[in-house]
């Protein structure tokens, strides 16, 4: 923890006011007392004129028992209470995973599940009371929160904000499944950050939020890629996508072949149209020259493009279209890729018998 030099300070001895050293100036500054919101001592305000030091309260006296660690910890939770209390709204924020609820479907893989969504939580909407240093009482164990909130017409709603300087949340704490929103403060600048955003939100190592439900269990839909061969439109089909909720129905009604293409071990990873093709060849028996053993790049440096071999070593510079292996008695087909990582299904509905 760095060295504090205190910037807010209690006017007298009236705990409900506090002053910014910002507000100090040289006329103003023998106005008030001034007293330390830690441990309660008198400070004084230095530095106030200064252009080479920052202005901040120190205490008068040399030796007090006050760490600052007292003090940060009261600043803060007077922050959250002030922010709770006069403000419209208490926003939190915390990542969560959202799951499709429908076990059961066919086309169930990892894109049915995402991650690191974040969720937002206007707390004033659950709860209407925010007091400080309250009694927990779980079972036969008996809690102090550094922050209660609660709701006076639900006696069981509780959520707890525990503020960590130097010693973190508890473990039995923790373990007694309350809601608890851990926040780490180190510096007054974490305090200033607390106060002047709009939403609190969960950060490694200075955020957390324990016991709360961070998985999103709805019905949603997610896309799977769809082949569709309608070889007078395209030589080769096209690769597209489908909602899952839809994947039973055909996108045209006069396309030759549909398939749903689902991979199941990389979900990161689509299956390409050289691929398809492959599976269009074994299943189906379609013919394309590039799954043919003679389609090969060109042997003059000058053309960058591919040909067919059997023919240049005949003499015969060619450049064939996809669909000419239809017609090509010395056409050779040869397995370029391995499939296992891909389910292919064909669709047969068509949107006529669904509608």
């Amino acid at each position: 923890m760095s060295e504090i030099k205190y910037k807010y300070a209690y006017i007298d001895d009236d705990r409900d006011k506090v002053i910014s050293i910002d507000e100090i100036t040289d006329e103003n500054r023998e106005q008030y007392k001034y007293r330390c919101i830690g441990c309660g001592h008198e400070l004084s305000p230095k530095a106030i004129s200064s252009k080479c030091k920052a202005p901040h309260f120190c205490h008068k006296k040399e030796q007090v028992n006050c760490s600052g660690e007292t003090y940060l910890h009261k600043l803060t939770k007077r922050v959250i209470k002030e922010k709770f209390d006069k403000g419209p709204t208490f926003f939190v924020e915390y990542e969560t995973t959202k799951v499709c609820s429908n076990n059961d479907c066919k086309y169930r893989n990892p894109r049915c599940i995402e991650g690191h969504i974040p969720y937002r939580i206007n707390l004033k909407k659950y709860f209407d009371t925010c007091t400080e240093e309250a009694f927990v009482e779980v079972k036969n164990d008996r809690y102090i929160a550094d922050i209660l909130l609660t709701h006076s017409e639900y006696p069981d709603r509780k959520l707890l904000i525990e503020v960590c300087v130097s010693h973190p949340c508890e473990k039995d704490k923790i373990s007694s499944h309350l809601r608890i929103i851990e926040i780490k403060i180190r510096e007054e600048e974490d305090v200033f950050c607390l106060q002047k955003n709009d939403v609190i939100r969960s950060q490694p190592r200075k955020v957390i939020f324990h016991s709360f439900v961070k998985e999103q269990v709805k019905p949603f839909q997610v896309k799977l890629q769809r082949y569709v061969f309608s070889p007078q439109q395209y030589i080769n089909g096209y690769l597209t996508e489908i909602g899952c909720r839809k994947a039973h129905i055909k996108l045209h009604n006069d396309s030759f072949v549909e398939l749903n293409i689902i991979n199941k071990e990389n979900c990161n990873r689509n299956c390409s149209i050289e691929e398809v093709l492959q599976w269009m060849a074994i299943y189906k028996g379609l013919r394309r020259c590039n799954l043919c053993n003679y389609y090969y790049p060109s042997r003059m440096k000058s053309e960058n493009k591919k040909t067919c071999l059997f023919k240049e070593k005949n003499g015969i510079i060619y450049y064939p279209q996809m669909d000419d292996a239809e017609r090509c008695e010395n056409y050779q087909e040869v397995c370029l890729y391995n499939l296992k990582d891909f389910v292919f299904e064909e669709v047969k509905s068509s949107l006529d018998n669904n509608t």
